[in-house]
């Protein structure tokens, strides 16, 4: 995977998918060149990687490597009106079709959530609102373990082999299908009430339910920095939508994967405005929470790190008041040693 991500990046083709083999693009032909390109991952080509000679054993056609690239993503959720949530589709051929519900189950989904970026999979009930696919169905009876990072890595019965109808089309909705509802144009994306889309509809959370370790984890999934407090809304429409507890985060969880799925159907009257520490464009990842670990800023979409030319101290001290994390304890500049992992430029605790 890290000398695919390289491939894709040097391609402008965004990030590695998947690494999947002959069976899926076809064999190829003439020279086979069976050297071994030994990438960190953070190259821009694969001339930068160094070469294995180790690896040079006899290889045939049929062992020839592909990768899929997340600039021609073939998986995708339409129907919700966002991309996080909707009937599932998979590019075959260069053609779009669905998936067949026999055997799926939420280990499929949560492959499907991690492969699109979109967190953690919150179910796969199909909403009233449902409308079937119009395409060829390509796949059924898949069989993720759930720890697979694309659904190209799960079995399944291969394309095209089913005995379905569209009425069985799979749907997924995953927890990046999360929102901070803003009540007064004061607000800003990174406060508001908690709101979750399920099964075609928007629920909110219970106020009396939440907690700082919950809000936390929330806060960073939304790219807004750290936990501020809950609230009550001054105004919010009481009897509208569902209502949920939220999924019961831990202190050391970093992603709404890792904690307890949301629970619906709750009857309460208070809802949570949830208030983080309001730094949309600013994070910091690979850490082992998350006021630690390489500086990121949003820009146009895209999240970039930050050159560590003429970074001090005083840098670092904005970046962790700005995200609510008290005071810097160490500011790397090259290579720091956090938790045993190797850090790489830029890198801030």
């Amino acid at each position: 995977m890290n000398a695919s991500s390289v491939l894709c990046h040097q391609l402008n083709c965004g990030r590695a998918v998947a690494v999947v083999g002959a069976e899926w693009f076809g064999e190829g032909s003439g020279s086979i060149w069976p050297d071994v390109f030994v990438c960190e991952g953070n190259e821009t080509g694969l001339s930068e990687c160094g070469i294995s000679w180790w690896s040079r054993a006899a290889c045939s056609h049929r062992q020839d490597a592909g990768v899929i690239c997340s600039g021609h993503q073939p998986v995708r959720l339409v129907g919700s009106g966002g991309d996080c949530a909707g009937r599932l589709e998979v590019s075959h051929n260069g053609s779009w079709g669905t998936v067949c519900d026999d055997s799926w189950d939420m280990e499929d989904a949560q492959v499907v959530c991690r492969q699109l970026q979109c967190g953690t999979a919150l179910g796969a009930e199909v909403p009233a609102s449902f409308h079937p696919g119009d395409v060829p169905i390509w796949l059924s009876e898949v069989g993720c373990a759930g720890d697979e990072t694309s659904l190209w890595e799960c079995p399944s019965a291969g394309w095209g082999r089913h005995d379905c109808s569209h009425k069985e089309d799979v749907w997924v909705t995953c927890s990046e299908f999360i929102q901070l509802r803003q009540n007064t144009d004061d607000y800003g994306p990174c406060k508001g009430v908690i709101e979750v889309y399920y099964s075609g509809t928007w629920g909110k959370i219970c106020f009396n339910d939440m907690d700082k370790d919950t809000g936390s984890v929330i806060c960073q999934q939304l790219g807004c920095g750290g936990f501020k407090k809950v609230a009550k809304p001054f105004a919010v429409e009481s009897t509208k939508g569902q209502r949920l507890s939220p999924p019961r985060c831990r202190k050391h969880d970093t992603h709404l994967e890792q904690c307890k799925p949301f629970q619906w159907g709750q009857s309460c009257k208070e809802v949570a405005e949830l208030h983080c520490t309001g730094a949309p464009g600013l994070r910091l990842v690979g850490g082992l929470t998350h006021c630690s670990g390489r500086v990121e800023v949003l820009l146009q979409g895209k999240w970039g790190t930050v050159c560590d030319d003429s970074w001090d101290e005083k840098d670092a001290q904005v970046v962790c008041r700005q995200l609510d994390c008290g005071e810097p304890v160490d500011v790397g500049r090259s290579r720091a040693n956090l938790g045993g992992e190797t850090a790489p430029s830029g890198w801030t605790r």
